[in-house]
């Protein structure tokens, strides 16, 4: 039977029972409708008992009144993070809960005027079942108890939160003997054997425990770390790299041996601060989802978690700096996603300040901007790679007006050798509709136009393709190939749209599931002219609408955050990776670009900085944003720590006064080479490099 396709407002053929509560939710999530339309096939075949979701209450209610209000409730429980929060965080609005599809009955009765928006946090999964471990939502106590704060601390506790962080490093040891860890708080999101109290989810570590366990694992004065870690049951941890050991360690790595050098106006060694790492819970034991469905729960708990540990181990005067190099490319980009909205809101309260990647998708062909004239169709041509055991999906940001009437048209890849329309063609699909492509009743592409929703301020739609090979035999593949997305704008007005390919590579270390996406168009140029990949927009004509402008990652364009892309050690010149910013201020007010720029290469050879290996005394080649980014924290929590900045100051204030912008007197480098106009603007525009480049500091682990 050939794919159809079916479009219309009801969605009444595509949403169980609860369909009609479902598109009754004001600002609905286009993932949430996704899902339901494909039958949360990629998100483990449906919803067992509780599903995660990130939440933002109405104004005049606390994420703590919420937590209150469903206090026992058996369609929604809420952790002891937001029921029993420190007084800095107890008018915060941002939160996240585990619901039953009960919740939805209650959106406009028990919780009426409560909600302002919610977001699907389910991750997606490969062909492999959602594992079964449950979240404790019989768990109403409150977190287990700390050492109280002892004046040890100092104004300022380092914080992480990534994927498999090796907490026993001798990098992390308070002492040289390794008798005692920095580490005071440990929550392993991903242990589904365990409950933490309190928190519902994962396993927790406090100091006391992880010293028993370093202790028991000691074998002739040497610590079995490979023991240590299966006996916690962190199997990530088998490999000999991973991103959170690196990230931490650039972050607030110490060799106790060779401690950092004093710093500007100190007598003494920097000091080492104290250290609370969150290890985020991955779908599966071998898959780690790169779509960032499931980011905004998790990552909003660890942050929480942080700041709540930090104040409790260290009293409420003392500032948790925390590194999160996680990032994603599809989003509004204006600061309005449910993530950056909450830790923008975080960092306002003073209990924290944050650090974010630039992103590493400057190259990547995942953004696009399309200008069109009222009464005309314009098209993005979109190339979905085979063998892709992943979903795949394009956000279109479109302008905040009233004024739309924008109609969509899906082509799936066809080619008969000649000129004829495409029969598998969309019919218009126009606001406030979802339309999908059927096949034996497989959605194999699905579009929501259905306004503004919960991912941001703006109106979006949402293209979904489903993956392009299936390890289940009964499941039908989307077809791979050009897919062709045709706007047309039946307006009044001249309108500019924002298209984002979001991320769906499989990360470095786990088995090939994802494959990346993106945008095509034959006027794009890859190449400069010395065959070098080319990392700048530049004006060639005709110009191509696909943008190296505007590849932030998406959750990297808030206002409060500090934001760090990449350059080189040797040359000074930016990372042709590193993401790039708008460079302007439009409407609505676009972040600029990063903050400031800090090393994530050595050379154009040697990629990479050093950072920390998974065992103790090894060391790995770190490359990415993802490790110029904690060098900055490191750099603000130290000053801190050692009292030159007078009180705890914020990462992003710190390191812009340290930043220098280039100059290029005659067009000429530091280096004496001569740089085109195109290579002196990527060096310096605040798109690129923010306030400029930091100079680096002395890490942990070097080469030499």
């Amino acid at each position: 039977m050939a794919p159809v396709w079916l479009s219309d407002e009801t969605a009444a053929w595509l949403l169980p029972e609860s369909k009609d509560k479902v598109l009754a939710v004001q600002r609905l999530d286009p993932y949430i409708v996704w899902a339901a339309a494909t039958h949360f096939v990629d998100l483990g075949d449906g919803p067992q008992g509780f599903v995660p979701i990130a939440i933002e209450t109405k104004v005049g209610t606390t994420a703590r009144d919420l937590a209150i209000k469903i206090y026992r409730k058996p369609w929604m429980w809420m952790s002891a993070l937001y029921r029993q929060p420190p007084a800095a965080l107890a008018n915060t609005r941002f939160c996240t809960a585990f619901v039953t599809a009960g919740f939805l009955d209650e959106l406009n009765t028990s919780l009426a005027g409560m909600i302002e928006r919610f977001t699907l946090a389910m991750p997606v999964l490969a062909g492999e079942p959602r594992r079964t471990d449950a979240v404790a939502t019989t768990d109403y106590g409150g977190l287990a108890n700390t050492l109280p704060a002892n004046g040890t601390f100092g104004p300022a506790v380092v914080g992480v939160c990534d994927d498999a962080i090796a907490f026993a490093h001798e990098h992390f040891y308070a002492d040289k003997a390794g008798a005692v860890s920095r580490v005071r708080c440990f929550w392993n999101q991903d242990d589904p054997s365990n409950s933490a109290p309190g928190l519902g989810y994962g396993r927790e570590f406090l100091q006391t425990d992880i010293v028993k366990r370093m202790s028991a694992a000691r074998r002739g004065g040497v610590i079995d770390e490979e023991a240590l870690y299966r006996d916690a049951g962190i199997t990530a941890l088998a490999r000999g790299w991973t991103h959170g050991t690196a990230t931490l360690d650039l972050a607030a790595g110490a060799d106790q041996q060779r401690l950092d050098p004093p710093l500007p106006g100190a007598a003494h060694p920097a000091l080492v601060p104290a250290l609370i790492a969150v290890q985020f819970r991955q779908p599966g034991r071998t898959v780690r989802d790169t779509s960032g469905l499931w980011l905004d729960a998790q990552a909003l708990d660890a942050f929480r978690y942080i700041i709540t540990r930090t104040q409790n181990i260290a009293g409420a005067s003392c500032r948790a700096y925390i590194n999160m190099s996680y990032g994603y490319f599809a989003g509004p980009h204006d600061g309005s996603s449910m993530l950056e909205c909450a830790l923008d809101e975080l960092s306002k309260t003073g209990t924290c300040s944050i650090t974010l990647p630039a992103g590493n998708s400057n190259l990547d062909r995942c953004h696009g901007k399309l200008k069109i004239a009222k009464n005309t169709t314009e098209a993005l041509r979109w190339r979905v790679l085979p063998e892709c055991l992943t979903p795949s999906f394009v956000e279109i940001w479109l302008p905040d007006s009233d004024d739309l009437n924008i109609q969509v048209v899906i082509e799936p890849p066809f080619d008969d050798g000649n000129t004829n329309a495409n029969p598998n063609a969309s019919m218009p699909i126009g606001p406030g509709k979802v339309g999908t492509w059927t096949q034996n009743n497989e959605r194999l592409c699905t579009v929501v136009h259905r306004g503004r929703g919960a991912r941001g301020h703006a109106p979006m739609i949402l293209v979904a393709i489903a993956p392009t090979m299936t390890r289940d035999p009964a499941r039908v593949p989307a077809p791979n190939g050009n897919w062709t997305i045709k706007l047309t704008n039946g307006g009044n007005a001249d309108i500019e749209v924002q298209a984002w390919v979001q991320r769906n590579e499989t990360p470095i270390g786990f088995p090939p599931r994802g494959r990346q996406s993106r945008f095509d168009d034959d006027n794009y140029v890859r190449f400069d002219r010395y065959t070098a990949f080319q990392d700048y927009d530049d004006n060639t004509s005709p110009p191509s609408w696909i943008r190296r402008e505007g590849t932030l990652s998406s959750i990297a364009t808030g206002f409060e955050t500090c934001v760090v892309g990449g350059y080189r050690r040797e040359d000074e010149a930016t990372a042709p990776y590193s993401s790039t910013g708008f460079d302007q201020n439009g409407t609505p007010p676009y972040r600029a670009g990063p903050d400031v720029v800090a090393v994530a290469d050595r050379s154009i050879v040697r990629k990479g900085v050093m950072a920390a290996g998974t065992r103790s005394g090894s060391a790995v080649p770190f490359e990415g944003t993802s490790a110029a980014a904690p060098q900055m924290l490191r750099m603000t929590a130290l000053a801190a720590k050692q009292n030159t900045l007078g009180p705890p100051q914020p990462i992003r204030q710190h390191v812009r006064q340290k930043a220098a912008a280039q100059t290029f007197p005659g067009g000429i480098d530091t280096a004496g080479r001569p740089l085109d106009p195109d290579e002196q603007k990527r060096r310096k525009s605040q798109g690129n490099v923010g306030a400029g480049n930091v100079p680096p500091q002395r890490n942990a682990i070097e080469d030499g």
